[in-house]
C-alpha cells in the first residue's frame, strides 16, 4: 500500500473534502477509493474486494452507457462493468497527479 492509500484509509470519508460517489466521475477521470461501507451486506463487499475494489486503490471511469448505466470502471488493469447504483455506493477522492 502506498503512503497515500494508508492516509486515505485512515481518514473518515466525512473528513475528505473532495470525496464523492464513483458514479460522479467523468469518463477518463480517476479517483482513489476511500469508502465502500455503503455497499451493504458483507457478501457484496467481499466480492467487490475480490474484483479489486479496495480502499486506497485507484480507479478510472472508462465509459458510460448512453442512458448512464452501466458504466465501465478500470481497476487493477481490469475493466469491470457496474450498475449506476453500485458506483454510487463507492466513495472516491481525487487521485493524486503524477
Amino acid at each position: 500500500m502506498t503512503a497515500t492509500a494508508e492516509t486515505l484509509s485512515a481518514v473518515p470519508t466525512t473528513q475528505i473534502a473532495d470525496a464523492r460517489p464513483l458514479g460522479q466521475l467523468r469518463c477518463g477521470e480517476r479517483g482513489v477509493i476511500c469508502n465502500m461501507a455503503a455497499l451493504g451486506d458483507t457478501q457484496m463487499q467481499e466480492r467487490m474486494r475480490q474484483l479489486g475494489f479496495v480502499e486506497g486503490r485507484e480507479v478510472e471511469l472508462v465509459r458510460r452507457a448512453p442512458l448512464g448505466s452501466p458504466v465501465v470502471v478500470r481497476v487493477c488493469d481490469a475493466q469491470i462493468c457496474l450498475r449506476r447504483a453500485q458506483t454510487n455506493l463507492i466513495t472516491v477522492s481525487q487521485a493524486p497527479t503524477a
